[in-house]
């Protein structure tokens, strides 16, 4: 249930701000080769974790269809946002 809310989420906010941007939404962002874009209104920030919680990490985030940074990222702003 929480992998469909946040790929649900995801589609919004991607969603979101391609229409704030007057740009359709990039559905090519998703998949394991997707980037994070940075923009202005964005940073990038680097987040140690075990090495023992990589796989686990990837695993979780292939099963959303996403990279393991564009995984982190979202799972960060929704925690952030509750």
């Amino acid at each position: 249930m929480a992998s469909k809310r946040l790929r649900r989420e995801l589609k919004e906010s991607l969603r979101e701000r391609s229409s704030e941007n007057d740009q359709e939404p990039d559905e090519s962002q998703s998949g394991p080769d997707a980037v994070v874009a940075v923009t202005e209104d964005t940073v990038m920030i680097r987040v140690p974790i075990l090495a023992e919680y990589l796989e686990s990490c990837r695993a979780a985030a292939i099963r959303l269809d996403l990279d393991v940074e564009t995984w982190a990222a979202h799972i960060l702003m929704r925690e952030a946002a509750d």
